[in-house]
């Protein structure tokens, strides 16, 4: 065998592996091309040197070429791997748009509907001041200012003032006003527990108050009364013994 057969066999071998190491794909190419090769060579009448030589070129041939797809189709699974990822992505990307979109919608919707409480309440609390109004204005015209304005420092535990006020209402015209006066008086010392001095009170009230009938009913009364205006000290948080 001449250097040229050698060197042949040796390209043969070499082309053998790189085709082996190249991938699967290139070593299926650089078989087809060996073995193409080496029809080539029969074909052409050649001798069993041109066949191995054919052989060895085409095998050559055909690893390059199965190397060349298998470098293609790495390129090919990047880039689907690439898109892949750029359509994750985009998906993701519009999964945040959409719940920013959504967070945004539910932040509106609580944002009018606190303005809609807000109009409420304000309703709410200009009907509660129109209806204290009212009220106010009954209470003024049943027992009179004075008495009324007695109340509210009873209420406050203001004893010597409301006892003051009880004494102007007394001195009116209004038969209805001085009798609430008579009252006021005797919450006061009731308050106070004076009870000597509210036993006297009791028989006044029982004399002129046509409701009242005896002393201990005109004391049940009272005593319901100041129940009343001590829950309420406790509601507004006021103290007498302060």
């Amino acid at each position: 065998m001449n250097a040229r057969k050698i060197w042949i066999v040796l390209m043969i071998v070499v082309l053998a592996a790189t085709a082996i190491s190249a991938g699967k794909r290139a070593g299926r190419r650089a078989g087809k091309g060996a073995a193409m090769g080496a029809v080539w060579g029969l074909l052409l009448g050649g001798s069993v040197e041109d066949v191995v030589e054919g052989a060895a070129v085409g095998a050559a041939v055909g690893g390059v070429s199965g190397a060349i797809d298998d470098s293609y189709a790495k390129k090919d699974a990047r880039r689907a791997a690439e898109a892949q990822a750029a359509e994750q992505a985009q998906q993701a990307e519009a999964q945040r748009r959409a719940y920013e979109a959504e967070r945004l919608r539910l932040e509106e919707e609580r944002r009018l509907l606190e303005q809609q409480m807000a109009v409420v309440q304000a309703q709410e609390a200009q009907a509660l001041s129109q209806n204290d109004e009212a009220i106010e204005a009954e209470w003024i015209e049943a027992i009179g200012e004075d008495n009324w304005n007695g109340l509210i420092a009873l209420a406050k535990c203001q004893h010597q003032r409301a006892h003051l006020l009880a004494q102007a209402a007394a001195t009116v015209e209004n038969e209805e006003h001085r009798l609430a006066s008579l009252w006021l008086d005797t919450m006061i010392v009731v308050d106070q527990k004076k009870a000597d001095e509210a036993a006297g009170y009791f028989d006044q009230l029982a004399d002129r108050d046509p409701e009242i009938d005896t002393a201990q009913q005109a004391s049940i009364e009272v005593d319901k009364a100041i129940l009343d205006i001590r829950e309420l000290r406790r509601e507004e948080g006021i103290s007498c013994s302060q």
